[in-house]
Parts: C-alpha cells; sequence; structure tokens
C-alpha cells in the first residue's frame, strides 16, 4: 500500500469518525420522556437550573440525562448530590426505558 493509498485510508477513516460522533450527538428526545421530565420537574421545590433553561429543547442534553443513541429514550437519570426536594413524581413511570435512576 502506497503513501497516497494510506492518507486515503486514514482520511475516510476520520470522516467516519466524525460522522458517528456527529450522529450520536443530535439525539432527540422521545415526546413521552420529555412530559414525563417536565411532570417530574413540576414537582420539584428547588428546580435543575440546566433544566429550567432548556426546558423546550432537547432532553437528551439537559445535565444528568443519557439517552439511547438508536431511539433517543432517556434511559438513564443520574441527579445524585443535586440536592433535591419535592415529591417524587408519578410522571417517572412514563420513562419506560429507564434501567438507572441515581
Amino acid at each position: 500500500m502506497g503513501v497516497h493509498e494510506c492518507w486515503v485510508m486514514v482520511f475516510v477513516l476520520v470522516f467516519l469518525f466524525k460522522a458517528q460522533l456527529f450522529s450520536s450527538q443530535n439525539l432527540t428526545c422521545n415526546q413521552s420522556d420529555w412530559i414525563a421530565l417536565q411532570g417530574f420537574m413540576s414537582n420539584l421545590t428547588t428546580k435543575l437550573e440546566s433544566w429550567s433553561a432548556n426546558s423546550s429543547a432537547d432532553c437528551c442534553h439537559w445535565e444528568g440525562i443519557t439517552c439511547d443513541p438508536p431511539s433517543g429514550r432517556v434511559i438513564k437519570l443520574e441527579l445524585s448530590r443535586k440536592r433535591l426536594s419535592g415529591k417524587l413524581s408519578d410522571s417517572l413511570a412514563g420513562l419506560d426505558q429507564l434501567k438507572m435512576l441515581d
């Protein structure tokens, strides 16, 4: 394999890596998950500032939330050490793909 072919291979690999990275960052929150998270947030007496500022944005990019890349479904809520207070909302049951709650 010559130098030219090596550079072409490197270019293709970089392009594929960037495409994968770009697609994984463009998750779109599932509408029922977004509604469940809004219900959860509405019952809190202390608010998550990052959620309040982004309440109309894609919840897959909110602090403490992890979404499944192919589906955009919320699979993790990591909210420890956030000093949250309020009522635990029944709306969390709407996160039917949730695998971890911390």
